[in-house]
């Protein structure tokens, strides 16, 4: 993906690299381990956040650039398969709202609205949602001009709540 400019992180871990002998009695690879922690520290230097921040105030977390520039990323090469022919009925984000994942339970927030789970799951639109209603609403193009569709009165400081 980073040859047609996405920055786009994803991996899996290949099981011989760690487990030579196919079974943990057979020995744990300490180069494998080493490899992986090299790889999870560069997504982080790279600014790919943890899974979840638990120091984060509901304004910190509400504020996700990155994921505003994955969207952007996504619609702009989406228009150009579009352009060049591809018969794209629609686009979804990812998740509308943070939620259970079976793998990670409630440590992980995918969505573009925030789940306050320890206070009636009261729900508040990030940073990303407000930019994707904004890009919607005014009809923008996703080009690369378009990232910042935030008004100067819509700021993360106080929270608005979302209808559930």
């Amino acid at each position: 993906m980073t040859k047609i400019g996405l920055d786009a992180y994803r991996f899996s871990i290949s099981w011989p690299r760690i487990l030579p002998g196919g079974k943990l009695r057979a020995g744990v690879n300490p180069e494998g381990i080493k490899y992986y922690n090299d790889v999870i520290d560069e997504l982080l230097a790279k600014g790919v956040d943890k899974a979840n921040d638990y120091n984060l105030t509901i304004c910190g977390a509400r504020n996700d650039a990155m994921r505003i520039q994955g969207i952007l990323d996504h619609l702009f090469y989406l228009r150009k398969a579009i352009d060049d022919g591809a018969n794209v009925g629609g686009y979804f984000i990812w998740s509308l709202l943070d939620n259970f994942e079976w793998n990670d339970g409630y440590n992980v927030r995918f969505g573009i609205i925030y789940e306050d789970y320890k206070n009636d799951c009261t729900r508040y639109p990030k940073k990303s949602a407000i930019w994707l209603m904004n890009f919607l609403r005014k009809g923008y193009s996703p080009n690369h001009q378009t990232r910042d569709c935030l008004s100067d009165d819509e700021n993360l400081e106080t929270p608005k709540k979302s209808n559930k």
